[in-house]
This record gives structure tokens, C-alpha cells and sequence, in this order.
């Protein structure tokens, strides 16, 4: 355990005897606490280092993703820290394209019958 978490946890409020009410709100448990001090130690200099062109290769487009998805750089935190970034810009770059192709069609059915009847009226 790291120095950390080992301080979280000494640092973590006692449990009182007094039995919790409707209105009261509950006292945190170190096991919460210690589990939130690993895991922002997990992303460490050394993972960083080892897996900083992982991290590239996941920004590549589909196969960058699955790249990085298939070998042993899923296990690190910072790796898959990018893989998630990567694969939400990759569906929300999908979604903006769809709708920019679907507006110009859209556009086109709404103004074709005003083009149309102001051609018949003028």
C-alpha cells in the first residue's frame, strides 16, 4: 500500500457508535477512501512512460483502437485512459458527419415544393 493511501486511511473519520438516523448522514468508510487513494496512484511516471505511444496509437482511427484494445497495453490505466478518450471522439466525429450529410437532404425536401410552388405562382 502507498504512503497515500496508508495516510488516507489514518486520516479517515472514526465510526461513531451513535446509530445513524433518517436525517444523519452516514461516516465514510476507509475501505472507500483507501480504494480511491490507489487508484489515483495507479497512472504512475513509470506506466506513463511505458505506455505513452500506446497512447498515441489509440487517437489512429478504428484500427489505433483496436491496437491498443487487443495487446497488453489494455492493462494499464493511462493506456486505456486514451483508448476511452479515442473511441469517444471517434463516435462523436461519426455523429457529427451524419448529421452534417442528413441536413443538406433534409434542406433539400423542405425547399423544394416552396422553390417549386413559387415558381408556379410567379
Amino acid at each position: 500500500m502507498t504512503e497515500t493511501a496508508k495516510k488516507v486511511i489514518t486520516e479517515a473519520p472514526k465510526k461513531t457508535s451513535k446509530k445513524p438516523t433518517s436525517t444523519s448522514v452516514p461516516a465514510v468508510v476507509p475501505s472507500v477512501v483507501a480504494t480511491e487513494a490507489v487508484r489515483v496512484s495507479l497512472t504512475t511516471g513509470e506506466d506513463i512512460e511505458k505506455n505513452k505511444i500506446w497512447a498515441v496509437v489509440s487517437y489512429l482511427g478504428i484500427i489505433g483502437i483496436l491496437i491498443v484494445a487487443l495487446t497488453e497495453a489494455k492493462d494499464s490505466p493511462f493506456a486505456k485512459f486514451h483508448l476511452n478518450q479515442a473511441l469517444l471522439l471517434m463516435i462523436g466525429t461519426t455523429v457529427r458527419i451524419c448529421i452534417s450529410i442528413l441536413i443538406p437532404i433534409v434542406g433539400w425536401f423542405i425547399l423544394m415544393p416552396i422553390v417549386q410552388t413559387a415558381a408556379t405562382v410567379f
